[in-house]
């Protein structure tokens, strides 16, 4: 583990912030106490972002470009680009929970 820093706002609510020893953020902690955390893939690309009440998957196109954001219980936004690095679509899939009865 890295470092651990901390902000207090004018109202006294502090966050905690911790940092791996290459500089990502590992984990956060809000001002209203819930925790979040980060991985990243070896090219220090942002992996996931998960909380209490969320997640995220993160997955890259070879030239480092977003490719597609999972979301979980929501579905996946896809991202295409053109070849001068500009953004060509963006294309979210919801995801749909089947009940069986």
């Amino acid at each position: 583990m890295g470092q651990l820093l901390s902000n207090t706002d004018m109202f006294g609510k502090t966050q905690y912030t911790s940092y791996n020893l290459d500089g990502t953020v590992s984990k956060l902690l809000d001002r209203k106490g819930k925790e979040q955390s980060f991985t990243y893939d070896g090219k220090l690309r942002l992996a996931t972002h998960t909380g209490s009440d969320f997640g995220f998957t993160y997955q890259y196109h070879n030239n480092d470009r977003l490719k597609s954001v999972n979301q979980t219980g929501y579905g996946v936004t896809n991202y295409a680009y053109h070849l001068d690095g500009k953004l060509f679509s963006k294309q979210h899939q919801m995801e749909i929970n089947r009940i069986h009865l």
